[in-house]
């Protein structure tokens, strides 16, 4: 096995969730480990700085996108190691023109996103957050009995839109409550969606049957705004929507009138901006429950995308296959 310089450019706030005693033992064993020790977001000309001489570069939130001018001081870079998922932000198409292997950690975070979807759906179907907000504001006691029933997942048609990592672990959770499942996803067959417990339908018709909808889809040209005013038309009175995706899935200006009039619910935890300055129009609302891109946020998710990472730097030195590689055209595989 080679030894080689690694970058770990992740700020250290982070570094610290991500990487845990044994986990940075590993990554030294591997050759010479340079921290960065400055807190917050790193700039590019600080990262053009300690790029020269790097083979790996571990890059996280906060990490500026590698590109143009990085890859210039990028001289001996073979490797670049994401701790999250989406890695748009983190690459440029010029590394795999370049020949820099990338991969990514989205695998770790699947089951603490997927288990966030399910909670957030039975917020909504049983209540919680309304209770809470209600007792704790001083509320006279909740009458349960006065058209305040909630309802059980068990038995509901789930819609999923995307048998991504995150959406096939949503299903696992979601058959194990006792749903239905139906899932629209193109690159899915048949007999696969069957092997997941779900039936395969087209999302057309998925809507206009599903109880709870949860999007599990990339971002892409071809998913932009896929659930649109024609899509939430379908979607029946009382329907909920749960988003832990991405927000460029859903045409936000379209959802709001369904929410503010009450007709749909929703759970979401993206936001075309974040923070979302649109969050006053939905405050308050019975029918809503927002997080703050929250999903994959777990003790455990962390831990598990540290040390997928730092396995994915043996297996490269190794000189064996990637098991969580991205190649080429980032932007459109779907995840």
């Amino acid at each position: 096995m080679d030894s080689i310089d690694i970058l770990l450019a992740v700020r250290p706030e982070l570094a610290r969730r991500l990487f845990t005693a044994q986990a940075m033992d590993r990554l030294r064993r591997l050759g010479a480990l340079h921290v960065r020790n400055v807190a917050g977001d790193l700039g590019t000309a600080e990262l053009c700085e300690a790029l020269p001489g790097k083979a790996v570069l571990i890059t996280g939130w906060g990490t500026p996108r590698v590109g143009g001018e990085a890859l210039r001081c990028a001289d001996a870079l073979r490797l670049i190691a994401h701790t999250g998922s989406a890695i748009g932000p983190v690459v440029t198409e010029e590394v795999f023109a370049r020949g820099i292997a990338v991969t990514q950690a989205g695998q770790a975070m699947a089951p603490a996103v997927a288990e966030f979807a399910i909670a957030a759906a039975l917020s909504l179907l049983r209540g919680f957050h309304r209770f809470d907000r209600e007792m704790q504001s001083g509320h006279p006691w909740p009458d349960t009995e006065t058209g305040r029933l909630g309802r059980e997942l068990s038995g509901c048609t789930v819609g999923v839109v995307g048998a991504s990592r995150v959406g096939v672990e949503f299903i696992r959770l979601a058959t194990a409550f006792g749903c239905r499942v139906l899932v629209f996803d193109p690159y899915l067959d048949s007999r696969r969606a069957t092997a997941l417990g779900a039936a395969k339908a087209e999302l057309g018709v998925l809507l206009s049957r599903c109880d709870v909808l949860s999007l599990h889809a990339p971002a892409t040209p071809e998913t932009h705004h896929m659930i649109g005013a024609a899509e939430l038309a379908r979607l029946r009175d009382g329907s909920i929507l749960v988003n832990t995706a991405r927000s460029s899935l859903v045409d936000t200006e379209a959802l709001i009138p369904h929410l503010t009039a009450g007709r749909l619910c929703a759970a979401l935890d993206v936001y075309d901006s974040e923070p979302w300055p649109g969050a006053a129009r939905l405050a308050g609302l019975a029918n809503v429950v927002m997080t703050p891109h929250a999903a994959g946020a777990s003790i455990q998710a962390r831990r598990a995308q540290g040390d997928l990472v730092v396995a994915e730097i043996e297996r490269f030195l190794a000189s064996e296959d990637l098991q969580h590689a991205v190649s080429g055209q980032p932007f459109s595989s779907h995840t």
